[in-house]
């Protein structure tokens, strides 16, 4: 269901309700107005009809009542009786001349009279009656007729139709309806209209374009002239698709960035494999030249120091290739499911000695019931290691070294972090961290954090670096618990 038929069908119930409210009292008021005009006619009618009888009985003219009753009883069709019956219920005169004589039961007559008249609705043959009802006192002109004795003489009976007005109520009641009928159907075809106009035309065109961005298409705009809450849906569409456009186009960027920066690594990662190698080779030699050489010496000979220093720094050069080597070889995990508290005691059980010399305090705080990691524990304690050894020598003079695990189900992983109190790295050094062959210290290769985000990417998680200087350093470690899609794709 469409908006503009949502509107249109909310907009005829409330009009229907409230239509049919109004119909329902302006009837109510109808019949209670008529009611009380009928009522008011037959009371007037009936007291017209009892005096003008009255009259002419006291002047002596009785043989007008008769005339009188059918005059008036036939000269209105609302009249369906009009008699004068005595006080046994006997039929003295009547509109209908003959049924005079008849006798009828007065109980339900007198029943409904309280004072000198009485005026009350109800049934007969199907039709509803008002009944008037007045009796005739034995006045002193009457007494000449009538016994002393008797106060009442006979009774006044006036029945009149209440069908006319049942029907100008329900005619009535029939144009009030047609009437909203039609206002009804004007109200929908103008509905129709309006959100034809104003509302179903310019939320189609934006759903049009909607659809083409979906498709690919960042080129389309809609422009609508309203300034309406319409028009600011379509301003707002053009600068969201124009904020898309932008971002595709840096993110186009930067992928084409990162190929090229990852053909570099690549062609790096062979040349470098390959120096390494040509150095690996001559190095031995020195290597192993140097140590026959120092160990033909004297010991109080002066070259000793040299040669030394010679095979110290030969010692260093092989390690630094062989970090290279490691950073530049592409290694193949052997992926498996570990409990991660198992790596970490078992690479501080490496450490367990110096980190005792030094005086470092090691602290856990490990979540129970921890999912297991789908991980290479080897290359995982190397990161780990790699990042214990920075920590160690950040505390030269002891210090706290806290491991912290916890799970978040929210991005199915795993979380290690890895705090020490040691000197920070200052926020000149901190984004160069990962970058390789950078280093603050003398002796060190910079590939260390390298080869372990590289590990860690590899895993499919993340591992980031937040430290302030002479404010400790903490390193968090996100790794997940499930194969990469490409290898559950493989597997």
């Amino acid at each position: 269901m469409n908006l503009a038929t949502k509107i249109i069908l909310s907009i005829l119930c409330v009009l229907i309700l409230f239509m049919g409210g109004l119909t329902y009292l302006i009837t109510r008021w109808q019949r209670a107005t008529f009611s009380k005009s009928v009522h008011h006619y037959s009371m007037v009618l009936g007291e017209t009809i009892c005096d003008s009888i009255a009259t002419e009985m006291e002047l002596g003219r009785s043989d007008l009542v008769q005339e009188t009753l059918e005059r008036i009883g036939k000269g209105s069709p609302q009249i369906r009786t009009l008699r004068i019956l005595g006080q046994q219920g006997q039929i003295l005169r009547s509109v209908e001349s003959g049924e005079v004589g008849k006798r009828i039961d007065l109980t339900l007559l007198k029943s409904y009279l309280r004072d000198e008249s009485a005026l009350f609705e109800h049934r007969k043959d199907g039709e509803s009656i008002l009944s008037f009802i007045k009796p005739f006192p034995n006045r002193s002109q009457c007494q000449r007729c009538h016994d002393l004795k008797e106060k009442i003489i006979g009774f006044l009976v006036l029945d009149v139709s209440i069908k006319p007005m049942e029907e100008l109520v329900s005619s009535s009641q029939t144009f009030i309806l047609g009437g909203m009928g039609i206002t009804l159907l004007m109200v929908v075809g103008s509905i129709l209209l309006i959100t034809s106009r104003w509302v179903r035309a310019p939320l189609s065109r934006v759903i049009g374009a909607m659809k083409e961005v979906e498709e690919g298409n960042l080129d389309v705009r809609v422009h609508l002239a309203s300034r309406d809450e319409l028009g600011r849906v379509a301003q707002t569409f053009n600068s969201m698709v124009e904020t898309i456009r932008n971002n595709k186009k840096d993110i186009e960027f930067l992928h084409q960035r990162e190929l090229e920066r990852t053909q570099r690594m690549a062609t790096l990662g062979e040349l470098a494999e390959a120096v390494a190698h040509e150095i690996r080779n001559p190095l031995a030699g020195v290597s192993a030249a140097t140590k026959l050489i120092h160990e033909g010496l004297k010991k109080d000979d002066p070259r000793i120091k040299v040669f030394e220093e010679i095979h110290f720094q030969a010692d260093r050069i092989e390690k630094i290739v062989s970090n290279l080597l490691q950073f530049a070889r592409k290694s193949t995990p052997q992926f498996s499911f570990y409990d991660i508290h198992e790596i970490i005691e078992k690479t501080l059980q490496l450490f367990s000695f110096q980190l005792e010399g030094q005086r470092i305090n090691v602290e856990k705080e490990f979540q129970s019931n921890l999912p297991q990691i789908y991980a290479d524990p080897d290359q995982i304690q190397h990161v780990l290691m790699s990042i214990v050894l920075n920590a160690m020598q950040s505390m030269p003079e002891g210090g706290i070294l806290q491991f912290t695990t916890f799970f978040r189900p929210e991005d199915g992983m795993v979380h290690l972090t890895i705090g020490d109190t040691g000197k920070g790295i200052s926020e000149e050094v901190l984004p160069k961290v990962f970058k390789p062959f950078y280093s603050t210290k003398a002796k060190g290769a910079g590939l260390g954090l390298a080869i372990a985000e590289k590990i860690i990417q590899e895993h499919g998680g993340k591992v980031g670096i937040s430290s302030k200087a002479e404010d400790g350093t903490t390193v968090e470690i996100s790794l997940p618990i499930f194969p990469k899609r490409e290898e559950s794709a493989v597997y």
